[in-house]
């Protein structure tokens, strides 16, 4: 009785260690625009990955996004722009919807499409882009890049500031 209860119990520690549930909390987007040339970055963003199902999700706090111009990140968080005290995140929930084309268990790059919602200032507005996941030992990477119409969003602030239309990147590095 004991040798089956000491077999269920390393069977369970070893199926619980093989979660398909992967997560960061260093995932990474930017935006650019052209106009002006502004660039800013959040290297603290939470992301998760479910590797069965090919769920998606992205939270990134908007404070957390760094300008090289100090006023310009002030005025980023303030109420005509992202009013970040009101809405302090943005979130993106989806899914890899070809994500049974991904092998997890073997390392490689696989070019896949990303369809969902994307929250910002408390706007939901679909999306959908293409992604490049890679499988490298344990480690898996998201890699994605697409223009975002900041007007959707309610995103306004000074006319001729940014450009309306923004190039955002968003990495994450999974374990």
């Amino acid at each position: 009785m004991k040798n089956i209860l000491l077999v269920l119990l390393i069977s369970a520690v070893s199926f619980s260690g093989q979660s398909q549930i992967k997560t960061t909390q260093t995932a990474f987007v930017s935006f650019y625009s052209e106009l002006e040339e502004v660039l800013a970055e959040n290297y603290s963003g939470i992301s998760e990955l479910n590797t069965e199902t090919g769920k998606l999700i992205f939270s990134f706090a908007i404070q957390s996004f760094m300008f090289e111009n100090a006023t310009m990140q002030k005025h980023f968080n303030e109420e005509d722009v992202m009013h970040s005290r009101e809405f302090p995140r943005a979130k993106f929930v989806g899914s890899i919807t070809d994500h049974t084309k991904i092998n997890y268990a073997q390392d490689g790059e696989y070019k896949v499409n990303v369809k969902g919602s994307l929250t910002i200032k408390g706007v939901t507005n679909p999306i959908e882009t293409k992604a490049i996941i890679k499988v490298d030992g344990t480690k898996i990477y998201a890699n994605a890049t697409f223009k975002l119409d900041r007007f959707l969003y309610g995103v306004d602030g000074k006319e001729g500031s940014i450009s309306d239309i923004l190039d955002l990147t968003v990495k994450a590095e999974y374990e």
